[in-house]
């Protein structure tokens, strides 16, 4: 439902071009943390959602584990724009060939070297808010 981008935040508060995203076996681990892989924060337009033990998800940690209360694993409420719980979807590397192949929408070519040429940065918005084709032609129930 999301493309991700270079300034995409991650659980662990790092910008997925902050993980290590040019390396063939997709291990994204962060390069200024302890997180082992780019995981997607899922926003609220520019605000972060919340977990069911109502602190935001910036306040839990790479592992997910609340850093203000004895919550152990983030659970987010959120529905997706799709219309899925938030909870249902994972984050998924793929590259423009991978995505092709599977017939998912992919957006215009940008430089970025670690997006394997998936899109522009006109194509990060929600699916369904994308104004170019790769929005109308995809059916938002793929992971983020």
């Amino acid at each position: 439902c999301e493309l991700i981008g270079p300034e995409t935040m991650c659980y662990c508060q790092h910008r997925y071009r902050q993980h290590r995203t040019d390396n063939p076996d997709k291990n994204t681990a962060c390069k200024n943390c302890r997180c082992k892989r780019y995981e997607f924060c899922i926003k609220n337009g520019t605000q972060p959602v919340r977990c069911k033990c109502k602190h935001y998800s910036t306040e839990h940690d790479a592992h997910k584990a609340c850093t203000r209360c004895a919550c152990k694993a983030l659970f987010i409420t959120f529905t997706c724009a799709c219309g899925k719980p938030a909870h249902q979807h994972a984050t998924a590397v793929e590259t423009k060939e991978e995505r092709l192949a599977t017939g998912k929408p992919v957006g215009q070519d940008t430089p970025y070297a670690a997006m394997g040429g998936l899109t522009g940065f006109s194509s990060l918005a929600a699916g369904y808010m994308r104004m170019d084709p790769s929005g109308a032609l995809g059916d938002c129930v793929e992971p983020f």
